[in-house]
């Protein structure tokens, strides 16, 4: 019985992950939309909660990937450079800012949307073999296409209110925060492309996420710096929503 649970987890272990990573973003999208109601710099929370996630994935890299870490090279530098760009000063930049104008619903629509952006930029790339007129085939197209139809419903229909929000965006504001969740979605979706093959020339993960956090903060830092006053870099206690959210989102 042991054994049939053991292989149980290990064959459906990725899917559990990102069904708990897609949990942790949602969960993080209210936390946000909360405290950037409060009039805090969405670019400042970004930067404190990138550098929790490289302080924790750097402590964990030292500890468990410690003899067994391949040297760095200039590549795999450059690589981290580029990936770090992609995750931290486009993909979640962009995604915590958008809340300032648009719902955190239609933030969640658009993460879902990034599974399919993923697979047909992977297919028309040579990344994902598909035949289309097998079962296999089949199954995958017709199961992006509901992922797709069923995000894209929650956007464009309109049906009864069930429960008031607080938030309403008029419709440039609107647009403004569509615009970008669509560069969001399209850099996070890169990275995920590109991450795969990069930790195959460089087989430890945790090194490879601390040096593409360490990179991206950095990056994000730096633009934060030239857009948002002094005194934004000072956190509001608010009941704590503020660290609780900080720490959430470098978890």
């Amino acid at each position: 019985m042991r054994g049939m649970l053991v292989s149980i987890w290990s064959a459906y272990k990725p899917h559990l992950v990102m069904v708990l990573t897609k949990l942790c973003l949602a969960i993080s999208s209210i936390l946000l939309q909360s405290v950037l109601s409060t009039g805090i710099s969405g670019l400042v929370v970004v930067v404190y909660e990138h550098v929790v996630a490289t302080c924790v994935l750097s402590s964990l890299a030292f500890f468990l990937e410690r003899g067994r870490r391949p040297p760095f090279t200039s590549q795999i530098l450059c690589y981290s450079f580029f990936l770090g760009f992609l995750l931290v000063a486009v993909f979640q930049s962009l995604r915590i800012l958008s809340l300032q104008y648009v719902a955190a619903t239609y933030q969640s629509v658009a993460l879902n949307l990034m599974a399919v952006v993923v697979f047909v930029i992977a297919v028309l790339f040579g990344q994902e073999n598909l035949k289309f007129c097998t079962i296999h085939g089949q199954a995958k197209t017709w199961g992006v296409g509901v992922s797709a139809a069923g995000a894209l419903t929650m956007v464009l229909w309109t049906g009864p209110t069930l429960f008031e929000s607080a938030f309403t965006a008029p419709k440039a504001s609107s647009i403004i925060g569509g615009s970008m969740l669509v560069a969001s979605t399209l850099a996070g979706a890169s990275w995920n492309l590109l991450v795969g093959p990069v930790s195959r020339k460089y087989p430890a993960d945790l090194s490879l996420s601390t040096m593409m956090m360490f990179f991206g903060t950095t990056q994000a830092g730096i633009i934060t710096l030239f857009l948002v006053t002094k005194s934004s870099w000072e956190l509001k206690w608010e009941g704590g929503l503020v660290l609780t959210t900080i720490l959430w989102g470098g978890r």
